[in-house]
């Protein structure tokens, strides 16, 4: 896997491969809960340039310096709960993070992107599960794990044929959730989102609405966040700041040291056609 965090500038060599070859500006879209922000704010973080700028959207028309590094990982230690835009204009590149926790804005998003193919991005990665676990947790103690997934199931179901389409056109990437440590203790819980079970479902769940549609399931995350889990587990207090590369006391999140393998992981996946580095990757 080529290591795209120590070299920039063969990201910045994709992006204009990328311009030549398909004659359109290049937009990355993320859509999710925190665990898809961690994402975006590593990749802020590793594609860092003169010409980088972000925006939260609360404070709409203040843009931040992307090049400053400090700034961009302050990203890391905050629960945004918004839109936020990153804007390279030397590349024609823009990378955006779209809060959507419960996926209830994506349908409407997709068929934005359906209706007008210069909006339509030229990457999309999203990742749910965790907040509809959550929802769930009424069905999931009256009826039990089961129950609670079908109704994740319907949601995916009703997204899936604008998903067909869309990966038509697009690379469409979904992320299945990490094993997080707390799950794995092996202590009887009433909450769902304390239950490893339920991730397992909801992942099973995923994988089985979406094959077929040429969305591509990532889930080659999921042993590396076992691993980390384990870790966690010999040491619950191992943090390291202000990276966050362990960050243990935070039971709801992988730390960054597996999050920025998680943005080379991405990049290899969609630059690595252009820059002719072969096809050694994954998802």
């Amino acid at each position: 896997m080529h290591d795209y965090t120590s070299s920039p500038l063969a990201f910045h060599t994709c992006i204009q491969k990328d311009l030549d070859v398909n004659k359109r500006d290049v937009k990355w879209m993320l859509v999710g809960d925190s665990h898809m922000r961690y994402l975006f704010s590593d990749l802020l973080t590793t594609i860092s340039g003169p010409h980088l700028k972000f925006m939260l959207t609360k404070s709409a028309g203040v843009w931040k310096n992307g090049s400053n590094i400090t700034t961009t990982m302050s990203i890391r230690a905050k629960a945004l709960h918004e839109k936020i835009v990153a804007i390279d204009d030397h590349i024609n590149f823009t990378l955006t993070f779209h809060w959507d926790h419960l996926l209830n804005r994506l349908p409407r998003m997709a068929n934005e992107w359906l209706k007008n193919s210069t909006q339509t991005p030229s990457l999309i990665v999203f990742s749910g599960a965790l907040h509809n676990i959550r929802q769930a947790q009424n069905l999931y103690i009256m009826g039990g794990p089961k129950a609670a997934a079908q109704q994740y199931r319907q949601h995916l179901l009703n997204l899936r044929p604008s998903l067909i389409r869309l990966a038509a056109s697009t690379r469409v990437v979904f992320k299945l959730v990490d094993h997080l440590w707390r799950t794995m203790l092996r202590k009887e819980t009433q909450n769902a989102l304390h239950d490893g079970w339920n991730y397992a479902l909801f992942n099973e769940v995923a994988v089985d609405v979406l094959s077929g549609t040429g969305v591509v399931i990532w889930n080659s995350t999921l042993p590396m966040s076992y691993l980390y889990a384990l870790e966690c587990i010999r040491s619950p207090d191992r943090r390291t700041l202000p990276s966050r590369h362990w960050n243990c006391p935070d039971t709801d999140h992988v730390g960054y040291i597996l999050v920025s393998q998680y943005t080379n992981m991405v990049l290899n996946d969609y630059c690595n056609r252009f820059l002719g580095f072969g096809e050694e990757y994954c998802l």
